[in-house]
């Protein structure tokens, strides 16, 4: 009891004895304070296949998250509970490769989701949204073997969650659960279904709609949502049967016939 209460006396004499004998404490007790588990959650689909709509939903799973969780904690080993259970990990987005990735994966940094979607839809979106005026010069310049071998090699990694923009358009409730799954995020029927309901296309052409209130430029962008003044245009798959001339669609074919064969979409 004289030592405990020496120690106690000099543990609170200055802040450098309150640091070493609580660490010291902790440590006798098994509580040794470990790097808390860090990293990002990487959506890394291709451009116009979806990849801002599951953005958008990945962060309302987030926000979810947070709201759960009890952030109170009065003792030990509660505090190393939920220093362990709550990841924190941070929302990334990007069409580019990186090579890293895999690795991170393997060492429980990331959490990877890539979306893939018909590259003669993606041609025609791109179109509407100005983005590509020349298909001829995307093809000589790299720029859709870029987008086909980005969205290959993210697809290849083991533990990258794959979705197509179908899984999304057709089925963003069971898409939706399934992202949480992978997150580990508590996620019951109706909850999902308020989500899908809020990330309709419907809802979004009201986001959109009230973006063009808010400015004069046709490159108005929210960097909150990712959303851009004209970003949807329709829903539509198979739209580039009706948009690409048969020339047009046999060269997008050809020169990304690994792709097409890969994620196995139809001539």
């Amino acid at each position: 009891m004289k030592v405990y209460n020496a120690l106690r006396k000099k543990k609170f004499s200055t802040i450098g004895w309150f640091k070493f004998l609580t660490y010291a404490s902790q440590a006798v007790r098994g509580g040794r304070i470990k790097a808390a588990k860090a990293g990002i959650i990487l959506n890394c689909g291709g451009p116009r296949s979806g990849s801002t709509l599951l953005n958008m939903m990945i962060k309302e799973l987030i926000l979810l998250s947070i709201k759960k969780q009890d952030s109170y904690v009065d003792n030990l080993m509660s505090y190393r509970d939920r220093k362990q259970k709550y990841q924190n990990l941070t929302l990334l987005k990007t069409h580019r490769y990186f090579a890293d990735i895999g690795g991170a994966i393997r060492r429980g940094e990331a959490k990877v989701f890539m979306t893939h979607r018909d590259l003669r839809d993606v041609v025609v979106s791109l179109r509407q949204k100005g983005w590509m005026e020349n298909l001829q010069k995307s093809v000589e310049s790299g720029e859709l073997k870029q987008m086909a071998f980005s969205a290959m090699a993210y697809a290849s990694i083991n533990g990258v969650n794959v979705i197509s923009y179908e899984d999304i358009k057709d089925r963003p409730k069971e898409t939706l659960i399934n992202v949480a799954h992978e997150l580990e995020i508590p996620l019951v029927s109706e909850e999902a279904i308020d989500i899908v309901r809020k990330f309709g296309i419907e809802n979004i052409k009201v986001k959109i709609e009230e973006m063009s209130h808010r400015g004069s430029s046709e490159d108005t962008f929210d960097r909150a949502s990712g959303l851009h003044k004209n970003h949807v245009a329709d829903a539509l798959t198979g739209k580039w049967r009706r948009e690409l001339t048969e020339v047009e669609a046999n060269l997008i074919y050809e020169e990304c016939r690994e792709y097409f064969e890969f994620f196995r979409y139809r001539k």
